[in-house]
């Protein structure tokens, strides 16, 4: 049997196994480059490279619309116009909403992201300053906010995005053409890494400060920050928790001893994670962040189970 577009979208979210992490993307470009400083630089190693770079971008901006539009409103609300213009049935997608789907996941995979001038466009409709503060945009650590503004990461914008066209041109014709020469010069591969690697970050930022205005550096209160949204989405899940007992459509006993089960794994998938870096100063982030992450997992289901009708259980 064929696989649905849905399906094709909850294989995705699985071989991938987890939300976005902010810097993340950078870091992959970062090591992406000390490979390439390292390479004999010849023509086939520097195609191995144009295509990892334009995966990771067309990752990124996919992940970053889909954290966008299920952080809520405004932006939910601003995705329908981007869903129209794909002739998607916006009830139909709203359906889906906290269950194996959630509406970001399919705007994210119903639009272009090996375009500049889409990814501006739809990035510019979920948040409408996105142009102009591409122009400004700059690290915003909340420990530095008496140093603001700063500098911004992108000098200039046309020639970043310019820069991006070009790779994606590039990238387009060693995919999917054999021309006698490349379609590049071995120089060009040092400014794509470069270009990528502002236009990421500056897109990172610019979602930050739309999400969270700013984030802290230091690691004390990283910590306390992590320590605060694990806080916050426990407390979504006792209420969640509780109405879907008030429901009373299972077994009480069972539910029980299924939440007692999978708070045991939830520790254990919080504390495999942090295991790289234990007895550091970095463990309790590390674990309240991948506890936090498999909480929202948690309530979406629980949630799920609040909104089902009588014989859909």
């Amino acid at each position: 049997m064929a696989r649905t577009p849905l399906d094709q979208i909850i294989e995705w979210n699985a071989r991938r196994g987890r939300p976005r992490i902010p810097a993340e993307f950078s870091y992959h470009i970062e090591s992406l480059k000390h490979h390439w400083d390292g390479s004999s630089q010849e023509s086939m190693e520097a195609e191995l490279v144009i295509r990892r770079l334009v995966t990771i971008i067309e990752v990124f901006v996919r992940e970053s619309i889909r954290e966008l539009v299920d952080a809520g409103e405004p932006y939910s609300a601003r995705a329908e116009k981007i869903i129209n213009k794909m002739k998607i049935d916006y009830s139909f997608i709203m359906s889906l909403h906290g269950r194996l789907l959630s509406i970001g996941d399919i705007v994210s995979h119903t639009i272009s992201v090996n375009d500049t001038n889409q990814i501006v466009t739809n990035l510019s409709i979920l948040m409408p300053d996105f142009s102009n503060d591409l122009k400004t945009i700059h690290e915003r650590w909340s420990d530095d906010q008496s140093r603001w503004p700063q500098k911004p990461i992108l000098r200039n914008v046309d020639k970043t995005l310019a820069a991006i066209a070009s790779l994606f041109q590039v990238r387009h014709i060693v995919t999917h053409e054999m021309p006698t020469e490349p379609p590049f010069n071995i120089n060009d591969i040092a400014k794509f890494i470069t270009q990528s690697n502002l236009l990421i970050r500056a897109i990172d930022w610019i979602i930050i400060k739309e999400l969270h205005g700013s984030v802290p550096r230091t690691q004390l209160a990283m910590n306390v920050a992590a320590g605060e949204a694990l806080s916050q989405e426990t407390d979504r899940m006792k209420k969640l928790l509780a109405k879907v007992r008030r429901r009373g459509v299972f077994d009480k006993k069972l539910f029980n001893q299924n939440q007692q089960l999978w708070k045991k794994f939830s520790d254990n998938y919080a504390s495999l994670r942090a295991s790289g870096v234990a007895g550091g100063s970095m463990y309790p982030m590390i674990y309240d962040s991948a506890l936090t992450e498999i909480t929202k997992e948690r309530c979406d289901h629980l949630l799920n189970w609040c909104e089902l009708q009588e014989g859909e259980f």
